[in-house]
């Protein structure tokens, strides 16, 4: 196949890979079993992640979602840092376009993929919309198609949600038929699925009672939240349903492959996808491949507390929660519902042993990216003249995220400072690299009265630097107020967890470099103008301080 076929995704948001036979409005599409008649089905899918933004994020970096951001909350995607779908094609000459319904992945992910022109859209549909209907995702789509601003070759990702009409099947089966009227059926590579699927109504589970338990849909590690519905077509494909596991992080490798353009190596990782053309072509020495492979789907990104890690093969399924020391072990051909945790069972330690290893290394290799890529992005500016730096931070979110990014702090200051750390004591408490720092001050949330005694002690600072995060950034509010006075510093430095400047006074003092921002992120500003105004304030806040 040649470079010029144009790339097209349908993903429908939160389908099942199968159906309930109508007990609620997450099954399986019905058009879907219409469609296997004419692409290659592949019903043992495992999504990356149970959450949309986690598993888009894979799909376009065939990169666990790990990788990818800290947190959800903070969540950035780096186009600079990570080898995307997108941008393979867009350097390979495509147009490339995006069609969000939902508000927050127009706003995440619209910069990253441009949107389809605003010209298309009807009348009285805008971006701050929490959600448009799949009707209105169509009829910007005929517009979009029938126009003659549409370029080939083109890669379109459109985002549909199955619970927003009835007749979503009806209406996912009238957007196939645009395309096929508008003769580009045959000339594209054709992907239809969904990021994940949802919790069967029969396990008893309600938005209502998982939220009383601490848990939402997208901590579940059932198959029926992480399987997905899955098929592909393209000019000359077979129609066939292809039976061993497979993952959206398939979907970037095997798209370049049919279309013959070659990956481009990353120092910095390598891709986890698997190509699944050898499948598709009944080649023997690959189903051994795909029989012996451990899928891996998260439920929560690098930092998050309530993390949730599931490894997969045809039969079995390893789930480990890291933050509560919990394993589990199913055999999931045999029992669909897994109700029966095999952990303990000896006949089966080998087993469990090899999909431990599995998640162990496969945890050592996100470790060093992170170490990697969070080192990269500390400004250069903070190292000082050469002399040795004292410098105190007051560390926000989990014990986890506190301790990578001690040794990331280790490793850019290296011996010329020497690093103090402020933090919660239950967080002190599960750390295990507090000895990097030459001293740590361990503090109650509601009490700080001792701290002011502990600093009088230590020399002047040259940087206070606090570690930001979005989930708790009401508390930590609190009790930064009571904290920052005792500590005697000279420049006060806001990181958040993608190691950005939250905040610097010294700099948002400086018209310069308020020029210099604003200037950068024209386009950002233009598409949300509220922002400016959020902008302003904050900016009005910190000179009066000064003042």
């Amino acid at each position: 196949m040649n470079k010029n076929k144009n790339v097209i995704i349908f993903i429908v948001d939160s389908v099942r890979h199968y159906s309930t036979g109508g007990n609620d409005d997450r099954d399986k599409l019905d058009m879907m079993d219409r469609f296997e008649k004419e692409s290659i089905y592949f019903p043992l899918t495992v999504t990356s992640a149970p959450s949309s933004i986690m598993s888009l994020s894979s799909m376009l970096t065939s990169l666990p979602s790990y990788y990818i951001a800290r947190n959800y909350d903070d969540f950035k995607y780096d186009s600079n840092q990570f080898i995307s779908l997108h941008n393979i094609l867009k350097n390979s000459g495509y147009d490339v376009r995006s069609l969000f319904n939902a508000r927050e992945l127009r706003f995440l992910f619209g910069d990253v993929i441009k949107h389809v022109d605003e010209k298309f859209w009807p009348k009285g549909t805008n971006t701050n919309q929490k959600n448009w209907s799949n009707a209105t995702m169509n009829e910007i789509l005929k517009k979009f198609l029938d126009s003659e601003s549409l370029k080939e070759p083109f890669f379109l990702l459109a985002w549909y949600n199955v619970r927003l009409d009835p007749n979503t099947s009806d209406l996912i089966e009238e957007a196939i038929n645009m395309l096929k009227h508008n003769n580009l059926w045959d000339d594209s590579i054709f992907i239809l699925g969904s990021d994940h699927g949802y919790m069967d109504p029969r396990r008893g589970f309600t938005p209502e009672n998982l939220k009383a338990r601490g848990l939402s849909h997208d901590l579940l590690m059932t198959d029926d939240n992480i399987r997905i519905p899955f098929y592909l077509r393209y000019p000359g494909s077979p129609v066939k349903k292809i039976e061993n596991q497979v993952s959206t992080l398939d979907f970037l490798p095997t798209v370049l492959s049919l279309l013959n353009i070659e990956y481009p190596k990353s120092q910095t990782y390598n891709m986890q996808g698997m190509d699944l053309t050898p499948l598709i072509n009944d080649e023997v020495d690959v189903k051994d491949q795909f029989e012996e492979r451990h899928v891996r789907s998260d439920a929560r990104f690098f930092a998050q507390a309530d993390r949730v890690t599931a490894l997969r093969d045809r039969h079995y399924k390893y789930i480990v929660r890291p933050d509560q020391n919990i394993e589990e072990f199913y055999h999931v051909t045999e029992d669909m519902w897994e109700k029966n945790n095999l952990i303990q069972i000896q006949k089966y330690a080998t087993l469990i042993d090899s999909f431990r290893k599995t998640y162990q290394n496969s945890e050592r290799e996100i470790m060093e990216f992170q170490l990697k890529y969070l080192l990269s992005k500390l400004p250069v500016s903070l190292k000082g003249n050469g002399n040795k730096l004292n410098i105190i931070i007051i560390g926000s979110g989990e014990a986890y995220y506190l301790d990578n990014i001690t040794q990331v702090f280790k490793l850019f200051w290296a011996d010329n400072a020497s690093l103090h750390l402020i933090a919660q004591q239950e967080v002190i408490s599960k750390m295990k690299h507090t000895e990097i720092y030459d001293k740590v001050f361990s503090i109650k949330f509601d009490d700080t009265s001792k701290l002011g005694n502990q600093l009088k002690s230590s020399n002047k600072y040259e940087h206070l630097i606090i570690l930001t995060d979005t989930r708790t950034r009401n508390n930590q509010k609190e009790y930064l107020k009571k904290i920052i006075p005792l500590i005697n510093y000279g420049v006060k430095t806001e990181l958040n967890p993608n190691m950005e400047f939250v905040a610097r006074e010294k700099t948002l003092l400086s018209p310069k470099m308020i020029f210099k921002v604003i200037k950068q992120k024209k386009d950002y500003y233009l598409k949300n103008p509220f922002m400016i105004f959020n902008h302003f304030i904050k900016w009005l806040k910190i000179i009066s301080k000064n003042d």
